[in-house]
């Protein structure tokens, strides 16, 4: 099975910045990388205190907290179908801290269906040549999007892996995001 960021070998297109750490390859918004076979792009990422689903009851962020949705798209550049894992992603703010996504965001995501498909709730199938889009929803102290947090991808699913950092230099409300979608089409 290969992992979202299996192999990292190769480093972002401009990866001339380096992590807080000083040592992780790192891009930002919209730059594609390749990892392995699979060359992945995060296309936005914004910011809401809540969304009501189809089904259920509304789910809100509480006080003093933020969620934050990743799109991104990844690409197969293979030859053979591969079985992606989405644990492999963090969220690291600039305090350092680093967080998970959401279970309980995007699994009411991945039921809801609008923003992450079901079949993409812990893992997607990815066809030779064939880009895939589909998202990360985290839940954070609002503080935590001061300054300029990082996408992280992981080789592995574990924080021991190489690994490539995405800065999200700009974070979009919900409506934000919304209008610039319709002012794009």
């Amino acid at each position: 099975m290969a992992i979202l960021a299996s192999a990292i070998i190769a480093i972002c297109a401009h990866a001339q910045d380096v992590g807080q750490d000083g040592v992780n390859p790192s891009c930002g918004l919209n730059e594609k990388f390749k990892i392995g076979d699979e060359t992945l792009q995060v296309l936005e990422c914004f910011k809401f205190g809540g969304f009501s689903p189809d089904f259920g009851k509304s789910i809100k962020a509480g006080k003093g907290v933020t969620f934050l949705m990743v799109k991104f798209a990844v690409t197969n550049d293979g030859n053979e179908t591969q079985t992606v894992s989405l644990d492999g992603v963090k969220l690291r703010d600039s305090k350092g801290r680093r967080f998970s996504p959401s279970n309980r965001l995007n699994t009411a995501l991945a039921m809801d269906g609008r923003w992450i498909k079901p079949e993409d709730l812990w893992a997607c199938q990815l066809q030779p040549g064939i880009r895939h889009v589909t998202a990360r929803a985290f839940e954070v102290p609002s503080e935590s999007l001061n300054g300029i947090p990082r996408l992280i991808f992981f080789e592995n699913s574990d924080d021991s892996a190489s690994q490539v950092e995405v800065r999200l230099e700009k974070i979009e409300t919900f409506e934000e995001a919304m209008k610039r979608r319709k002012t794009a089409k």
